[in-house]
């Protein structure tokens, strides 16, 4: 999908009550606490051919879980990366490099009121682990990249 600023885009969001999801990590009596936490959504974007992963967990109230969340989906994009390393090697193909794909870690927390919002709207700090964000509804994309 392109947006508004000649960004290319997608969106994933997982089930995790849905079986299927992963299914070596089903719920059961004997699952470790914490085994089925991800985030709520990964968007994959792209502008002038620099890749972008971005993690992002939606909170309406307290955001303790939020890193947990950010953290796990963290190593499921990891996996993502090495099978996409595996691939590229078995083609003979050496273009893949995951050190050219930007990793964020977004915590988004709803804001009942733009009152509350500056002109300028929240600022994004780019080089915190995890970046929060508060909004009344609206995700700007290019303010992550």
């Amino acid at each position: 999908m392109k947006g508004r600023s000649n960004i290319s885009w997608t969106l994933y969001r997982f089930d995790l009550e849905e079986k299927e999801f992963l299914p070596f990590f089903n719920r059961t009596n004997e699952s470790p606490e914490g085994l089925r936490k991800f985030c709520d959504y990964i968007l994959l974007a792209e502008v002038s051919n620099k890749p972008y992963v971005m993690l992002i967990e939606m909170k309406r109230g307290a955001a303790e879980e939020a890193e947990k969340q950010l953290n796990a989906s963290e190593c499921f994009v990891e996996y993502l990366y090495s099978s996409a390393e595996r691939l590229h090697k078995d083609f003979r193909d050496e273009s893949f490099n995951r050190d050219n794909i930007v990793l964020r870690k977004i915590k988004l927390k709803e804001r009942k009121s733009p009152k509350m919002i500056t002109k300028g709207g929240c600022a994004v700090d780019k080089t915190m682990e995890f970046i929060s964000y508060e909004s009344v509804g609206l995700f700007p994309i290019a303010r992550f990249l």
